[in-house]
């Protein structure tokens, strides 16, 4: 019997030393893309545009991985964790496909409500296979020396995310933009702050921004990092003459923050020197950040001192 494509990429058991706890998968985008997932509130499914198999069948997906990447990821720097468990719950599994030409080199699995799919196999982890399910356990194990790549054929709610924090981009490659990608390289710290900025200028009221925060009343690690580094930018010379309490104080700061995220500089120059001092205009900073995070008081936006 022919053996199934997923053979040569296959782990031979849950044992196997190439076979990674699969728990929970990554979707991870760039800034742009990560503000319209908060203002939609969902990885939006969309059409396979690369060189798949399935870019003529107008089958739209989300795209997971479960890969944590050593030298930058290859698809931004905002990462979204889904459970997933939850994700293949009630559905069906189908081989894709393998992309031998990547390094590492990828398997492609659909996630599917549907029975069957035209032109793809049910994919059964006949071994050796690079998805594994443990029936006693219940455990799922992959083969992590590849790139795993999941093709959910649905939008991925917001709701159902686990956290949000964010990732180092790759210096060199993008799959999305190629070598144009202006991105290329930008630290987690960098551009997570430049999306910290960007949500609370535009999206200060979405229910999501609990996903930055440890269910603790305070700003998540990631979150904590993004905003000191966005508190140390903003300062003014003084001589201007908004104080924090003043009613309109809030709003320049969203337009402070605003030009922070899209990084003109001599725009938050001139809006910061309507600010009184620094003082008065972090003092803003916090209330907004406060408020939108649902937090008791502004040392919540720190990270929590190691007892």
């Amino acid at each position: 019997m022919k053996k199934p494509e997923w053979a040569e990429y296959g782990i031979t058991g849950v044992t196997d030393k190439r076979a990674f706890a699969l728990r929970k998968v990554y979707h991870i985008c760039h800034l742009e893309d990560a503000l319209r997932v908060f203002e939609d509130n969902r990885v939006r499914s969309s059409l396979v545009w690369d060189e798949s198999k399935l870019r003529n069948s107008r089958t739209c997906v989300s795209w997971v991985s479960g890969n944590d990447w050593v030298w930058g990821s290859l698809y931004g720097n905002v990462r979204f964790t889904f459970e997933w468990e939850t994700l293949v719950r009630g559905k069906n599994l189908f081989w894709v496909e393998a992309m031998p030409q990547y390094r590492p080199p990828a398997f492609r699995i659909l996630v599917s409500k549907k029975e069957e799919i035209p032109g793809l196999t049910p994919y059964t982890a006949t071994l050796p296979a690079p998805l594994l399910h443990d029936a006693d356990s219940g455990a799922w194990k992959w083969n992590g020396n590849l790139t795993s790549e999941f093709l959910v054929d649905d939008d991925l709610m917001l709701r159902d995310c686990m956290q949000v924090d964010f990732v180092k981009h790759h210096h060199s490659f993008c799959r999305k933009s190629g070598s144009g990608c202006k991105q290329l390289g930008e630290s987690e710290r960098s551009m997570g702050s430049r999306f910290l900025s960007l949500l609370l200028a535009d999206l200060s009221s979405s229910s999501a921004l609990q996903l930055l925060t440890d269910g603790k009343e305070r700003l998540d690690s990631d979150a904590s990092m993004a905003w000191e580094a966005i508190r140390k930018s903003l300062k003014t010379s003084g001589g201007g003459r908004l104080r924090a309490e003043d009613d309109v104080a809030v709003d320049v700061v969203r337009a402070i923050l605003r030009s922070y995220g899209r990084e003109e500089t001599d725009s938050m120059k001139r809006l910061s020197s309507l600010f009184k001092d620094t003082d008065h205009l972090r003092e803003a900073a916090d209330s907004l950040a406060v408020n939108a995070f649902k937090l008791p008081s502004a040392d919540r936006l720190q990270l929590e001192e190691p007892s």
